[in-house]
């Protein structure tokens, strides 16, 4: 995840950057990709203050008076850190041990299919079809049995889904999560959520909105929830690569036996 110092559109002419020296403008650039770079939250020091600046103490009360940094012990804050949409440490540390724990999962189940290639007698996928033909047969099955529904019909951000509200094998999913094989048995999926709020969902480019940074936040905590449950998700004994649930291969051994 690339971490950056987000500087909102409108910071040219906001009333409270406004004929603000540059001296001021260079000091606040500079301590947010410190920040940033550093995952202090939005905090910067007084000693890195005087390294950032030719001028630190004239800018920085400056930025106090403007309102865009809070004096706090030791230090200077940002005003609105993570409301204006910059990564925190938390985030930003539980996010890396979601991504290691995904890759170190895949590598372990790679160990295992090539282990089961070299002891297994099941034919291979390609004798009963080309691997499209596989996953649309897959596909064409979640859909025969209702467990994909339209966009409309799909909760919207913030709500819980159906597949989270009642139990049992009728999970919603969307179409690519079923040929990606996170579909049935795929620790519940839900609806991915968007990244910006309903207001701005059909912008290009939206304004800065506390409603998108919400939107924002909640979409990066559902991608690293999906990957830890489809991490934990059951493995299918014959192809430890595929779900449980929904194996492509063993959809292809029954297409064949069909």
């Amino acid at each position: 995840m690339p971490i950056r110092f987000q500087v909102d559109s409108d910071f040219y002419d906001h009333p409270k950057t406004l004929g603000m020296s540059d001296a001021a403008t260079a000091l606040w650039v500079r301590a947010g990709s410190y920040s940033a770079a550093k995952l202090t939250d939005g905090f910067v020091a007084e000693h890195v203050v005087i390294t950032l600046s030719k001028s630190p103490q004239d800018a920085a009360d400056e930025l106090r008076r403007r309102g865009l940094w809070h004096k706090v012990r030791g230090g200077y804050r940002f005003h609105q850190w993570e409301e204006r949409g910059n990564l925190t440490r938390e985030r930003v540390e539980s996010d890396r041990k979601a991504d290691r724990e995904r890759k170190k999962a895949q590598r372990t189940a790679t160990k295992a299919d090539r282990g089961s290639k070299n002891h297994s007698s099941s034919p291979p996928v390609d004798n009963f079809g080309t691997q499209p033909e596989v996953e649309a047969l897959n596909t064409k099955r979640q859909v025969r049995g209702h467990n994909v529904r339209p966009d409309s019909q799909r909760s919207p951000p913030g709500f819980p889904t159906e597949s989270e509200r009642i139990p049992g094998v009728s999970v919603s999913v969307s179409v690519s999560e079923s040929e990606s094989g996170a579909g049935r048995g795929a620790a519940d999926v839900p609806t991915e959520p968007r990244r910006v709020c309903a207001d701005h969902a059909n912008l290009a480019n939206p304004p800065p909105c506390g409603g998108c940074a919400d939107a924002r936040r909640n979409h990066d905590h559902w991608r690293a929830d999906r990957d830890r449950r489809l991490t934990a998700a059951p493995r299918c004994p014959t192809h430890p690569t595929e779900i449980v649930d929904n194996c492509r291969c063993c959809a292809a051994d029954r297409k064949a036996a069909a």
